[in-house]
């Protein structure tokens, strides 16, 4: 029987929270998608045990791990920095834990929290974090934002002096350690938790996106109950459906490059005259263009041609052969 009090009606809520994860997978989505278009995704963790509660998504790129919570609201509304962080909900407690996490787990590598939520920070008369004009959860995140670097002594510097030692007393860390988590969490909030504009994603990636959103809920589901999958079993998960329409850069910056440019067969046909002479870019005037379908061994040559096994409806191979005092790896034109 339903309580006739209840303000949420039956499935509301389990409703509210699919939408949450369908936003949580296409930020993460975007994030994968612009470290792959960058060539800096080592691997991805989902769900990670080792990340606390930024397991949503966790990116290995060079040097740096990066951890994400996120939080959705079917309607954005405005939220207190010291409600979330040292209310009820312990948000400070947590990132510190998740932090402390990852930056055992990859002592080798910078750590990054991102707290990640399309809610606001709030402006209202109520939410005073100082006794103190414009003091504000707003006001205090825009300069943590503008100011990420400050060091804790130049914190107590600042007006925010009393807040700062709040959340520091609070998070049971030594100063140097504080300090160094300060450094390492962000709050992305508002429209900077949609990822695909923060990242500025070309609408015509925007369909790759949602392909790769759709295949994350099956990795965390996966029987082989992995935290973590490399660059390779990702791009092995995703498929030839992304592979044909996305570059997939070779990361050896070194010897002579070989560069291979996945993309479906129709759009290997409807490529110009223009667009292969852009790719081959001969260094010689003398040298002749190569029509597709034919494979010149010579400087610069162009190789079209369907995988072993692969069907028409399957993607070609455009393979740009290179010398090494030809152009560098990674400047081949990418099609869409």
């Amino acid at each position: 029987m339903t309580d006739s009090t209840s303000t949420i009606p039956p499935g509301e809520g389990e409703r509210n929270a699919q939408r949450g994860f369908v936003q949580q997978y296409r930020s993460g989505a975007a994030a994968i998608y612009d470290a792959l278009d960058k060539d800096q995704l080592i691997w991805i963790g989902v769900a990670d045990r080792s990340a606390g509660i930024a397991d949503d998504l966790v990116l290995g790129l060079p040097g740096k791990v990066v951890g994400h919570q996120f939080k959705t609201s079917t309607f954005a509304k405005a939220f207190q920095i010291e409600a979330l962080l040292l209310g009820a909900e312990g948000m400070l407690l947590k990132l510190v834990k998740a932090w402390a996490n990852l930056h055992d787990s990859h002592a080798e590598a910078r750590t990054e929290i991102r707290f990640v939520t399309n809610d606001i920070p709030s402006q209202a008369n109520n939410d005073h974090l100082l006794a103190d004009k414009d003091d504000h959860s707003a006001a205090f995140l825009q300069e943590f934002e503008l100011y990420h670097h400050r060091t804790l002594a130049e914190w107590r510097d600042t007006r925010w002096q009393p807040f700062i030692d709040r959340l520091s007393a609070a998070s049971g860390l030594s100063d140097a350690n504080f300090e160094a988590f300060m450094h390492s969490v962000r709050f992305l909030t508002g429209s900077a938790s949609d990822f695909i504009l923060t990242h500025r994603l070309r609408p015509e990636v925007h369909p790759l996106v949602e392909q790769i959103a759709e295949k994350l809920p099956s990795l965390v589901a996966d029987k082989r109950n992995k935290d973590r999958w490399s660059r390779a079993e990702l791009l092995a998960e995703l498929g030839s459906v992304l592979q044909a329409q996305v570059t997939i850069r070779s990361r050896r910056r070194g010897a002579a490059p070989e560069e291979a440019i996945f993309m479906h067969p129709r759009q290997a046909r409807q490529l110009t005259r223009d667009e292969f002479e852009y790719l081959r870019a001969p260094q010689t005037r003398d040298e002749q263009r190569q029509l597709p379908g034919h494979r010149r061994e010579a400087r610069g040559s162009l190789d079209i041609s369907p995988g072993a096994g692969t069907s028409f409806n399957e993607p070609f191979r455009l393979q740009i052969l290179q010398g090494a005092s030809h152009r560098r790896a990674g400047d081949a034109k990418r099609f869409y």
